[in-house]
Formats: C-alpha cells, sequence, structure tokens
C-alpha cells in the first residue's frame, strides 16, 4: 500500500517508467511487480548485467530503486547497488524488516541503518495482511521474540504437534491440499 503512493508520487515528478524493483530473490521481485506493477528483477541479475554492460541494465539520473525484501539482501551487494545508483544520480529506496530473515550472504545492511537512524528510521506502525486483529498483534510479539504469545496462534487451532515423521507429512499434506485448491503455498 505505502509503496503503490510512493510510485504515484514519484512518478508524477519524475514520469511514468522512473520507477524500478529489486530484490534478493526473483520470487520476490515478482510479488513486487505484481504489487507495483513496475519492471523488477534479482539485484544478482541486475548486478550482472550491469557488469556485462548489458543495455537496459543500467541505472539512470532521478530514477527511484526500490530494494525489496532488504534484510535478505547481502551487504556487499546493497553496498555495490548504492554506489552504481548514486554514480547515476538515481535514488535507493530499502523496505524491509530487519527483524525477519537474514541474508544467505555476509548480511546485515538494512539493520545497520536502521540502528544508525534510531528513531529517525521510517517505520510502518499497522500490520495490514492479516484479516483478524488477534493475528495482527500476535505477528508483531513473535516479531521481537515474544515466546508467550504462541498460546494465542494454540488457541484458534492454528498449532499442530506431532513426531517428526508425522509432521513432515502433516505439512506436506497441508501444501498439496493448498495447491491443488489453486492457492500459492510455501513450504518452509
Amino acid at each position: 500500500t505505502t509503496l503503490r503512493e510512493l510510485r504515484a508520487v514519484w512518478e508524477q515528478q519524475h514520469g511514468p517508467g522512473s520507477v524500478t524493483g529489486l530484490a534478493p530473490s526473483a520470487a520476490a521481485a515478482a510479488v513486487l511487480a505484481q504489487s507495483l506493477d513496475i519492471p523488477t528483477e534479482n539485484t544478482a541479475k541486475w548486478l550482472f548485467e550491469q557488469d556485462r554492460g548489458t543495455a537496459g541494465w543500467q541505472f539512470r539520473k532521478d530514477q527511484l530503486v526500490i530494494v525489496d525484501e532488504a534484510s535478505l539482501a547481502g551487504t556487499l551487494a546493497i553496498d555495490r547497488l548504492r554506489g552504481l545508483i548514486d554514480d547515476a544520480g538515481a535514488k535507493m529506496v530499502l523496505v524491509g524488516d530487519p527483524a525477519q530473515m537474514a541474508a544467505v550472504d555476509a548480511g546485515g545492511a538494512l539493520e545497520l541503518v536502521v540502528s544508525q537512524m534510531g528513531a529517525a528510521a521510517p517505520t510502518l506502525n499497522q500490520v495490514w495482511r492479516f484479516r483478524s486483529e488477534w493475528e495482527a498483534a500476535a505477528s508483531l510479539s513473535l516479531r521481537v521474540g515474544r515466546v508467550d504469545v504462541l498460546d494465542e496462534y494454540e488457541q484458534p487451532g492454528r498449532l499442530l504437534g506431532g513426531g517428526h515423521d508425522s509432521m513432515l507429512e502433516a505439512a506436506f499434506n497441508s501444501w498439496a491440499r493448498d495447491e491443488s485448491e489453486g492457492l500459492h503455498s510455501i513450504l518452509v
């Protein structure tokens, strides 16, 4: 929701097509593309094509580059992107949650930026992705490591327990059921 508004404001100022999205994974880039209806790419692919000098893979003046799921991006990749974007006269916006999963590469760039900015770091204060208020509040508690909130997930039957093999089978069967019903499901 916020990024759609950012895109609209930026494009009013700098013209249609002036916003590009990057993300550390192709899946995250695809979600960003669908959400904002902008061209997106995997950060590694962008840097690869940049190094090769491929036409259309350079940043340009007054371009806004949104790096989504920035906590998953490696610090060296973020720094390289920052340099290229600065050199082009463009602007980079890192979007993500520093409390979420970290990068596979040497990471922590987003967490470092947020910690250096302190209270000045822009932070969303509402959760929009849940239908029920209890779940939105519980997700924020989980985010900061409050394990006592797991009781709230157990009450409506959101938690399932059992032995290793039965849990593997239950997870797979749930994923398969979702997929057969046309839902997009992730099994981790």
